[in-house]
């Protein structure tokens, strides 16, 4: 008998072994028929010589497939291809779950076929600049992953808590409160204290999810556990030093035929320099924080975009600009409050010009903001 048919390894194809169309090779140790197809140059299993593509943003099964071993699923909403995974049992009384299983990370084992299962594609979703004492929704979704049923959630925040040095002999420690910590939605709340600043910096609470297989199933992951994208959040402070403000307007570009976000100076302290179609401000004196406040035709929604990056590169972390409805004290304005942008500068390096991009989520209107040093 040819050593190839005693080999534990896939046989490398008829360039080596003289294969022909529907040869035959049986795993030594799972027992496992496969059969080669010389239109594909490969080795298939005979439960799936029918294998098929797809192509959509939802598990095909949803859309009433029945799927087999060896079917593929390119993910559009993820950009990832997917192999569905149901080899054959190793007896007959064993029953062999099928999973999606990410092309980039299979990592199983013929000898353990029901080692199959991952935590899946997470994404996070929540606000990086609530509110002292408000209330927010933050949640985690997988894709391709195993149910629900055999994985647990733990938020948590680093730091959890901050201790505040009260001038006594008495400390005061603030934590962050998670509602319903080991579900996949949680709310949560910082606490009055939380938003602190030393100088420019302000305490960043990063928040994220960890996703664990519980422990009665561990056996059946390719891998037990797997965190999600953390969010930077920093509180706005329910009570803080007046804050300066520049002003928000639609205007043209300079061919004057593109609308565009315009600037100008606002509070005394601030200043304003159009160059081209950017609009530049010293940051000296708007550090931490300074306000923006819309006017002349400006759309005033949460969905109105301030970011250190450019639309198709920014996420969440990358965005600075927080909507604030009677925010205040602002210095120098009508009222002390005023409704708008807060613009959260800690943790930027600003020692260099630092560009603002600035968009919306119904037209095309852009705008560039330069802090210069």
């Amino acid at each position: 008998m040819a050593d190839w048919l005693d080999s534990e390894d896939f046989p490398s194809g008829p360039g080596g072994i003289a294969a022909d169309q529907y040869s035959t090779w049986v795993h030594p140790k799972t027992q496992v028929v496969y059969f080669w197809d010389v239109t594909k140059n490969s080795w298939k299993t005979l439960n799936s010589p029918g294998a098929r593509m797809y192509s959509d943003t939802i598990d095909p099964a949803l859309n009433g497939y029945t799927l087999q071993d060896g079917d593929m699923w390119w993910d559009q909403q993820h950009c990832e291809l997917r192999v569905f995974h149901k080899p054959l049992p190793l007896t007959s009384e064993q029953y062999v779950e099928g999973r999606w299983v990410s092309s980039t990370n299979p990592q199983m084992t013929p000898e353990d076929v029901n080692r199959n299962m991952i935590i899946g594609t997470i994404t996070i979703d929540g606000v990086s600049a609530p509110y002292e004492e408000e209330e927010v929704v933050f949640s985690v979704s997988r894709n391709g992953g195993a149910p629900d049923s055999k994985v647990d959630y733990q938020w948590r925040s680093s730091p959890p808590s901050i201790t505040l040095n009260t001038g006594t002999v008495d400390e005061v420690t603030h934590t962050v409160q998670f509602t319903s910590p080991n579900s996949s939605t949680t709310m949560v709340r910082f606490p009055k204290g939380t938003a602190v600043f030393d100088g420019d910096f302000q305490v960043a609470y990063n928040i994220s999810c960890r996703i664990t297989a519980k422990e009665e199933y561990e056996d059946e992951f390719v891998k037990t556990s797997a965190n999600s994208p953390s969010i930077a959040v920093r509180p706005i402070p329910l009570e803080a030093d007046p804050v300066q403000y520049i002003n928000m307007a639609l205007g043209v570009d300079q061919t004057g035929t593109e609308q565009i976000y315009t600037f100008t100076a606002g509070s005394s302290a601030t200043t304003m320099n159009r160059n081209g179609d950017s609009f530049e401000t010293e940051v000296e004196f708007l550090k931490p924080n300074f306000f923006i406040v819309p006017s002349g035709g400006v759309i005033v929604p949460e969905q109105v975009h301030f970011s250190t990056k450019p639309k198709d590169e920014s996420t969440i972390n990358d965005e600075i600009g927080v909507y604030a409805a009677d925010y205040g004290p602002i210095s120098e304005i009508a009222g002390d409050n005023a409704t708008g942008y807060l613009m959260q500068l800690s943790g930027l390096n600003t020692t260099s010009n630092l560009t603002v991009y600035v968009w919306n989520d119904f037209d095309d209107t852009t705008g560039t903001l330069i802090l210069t040093p």
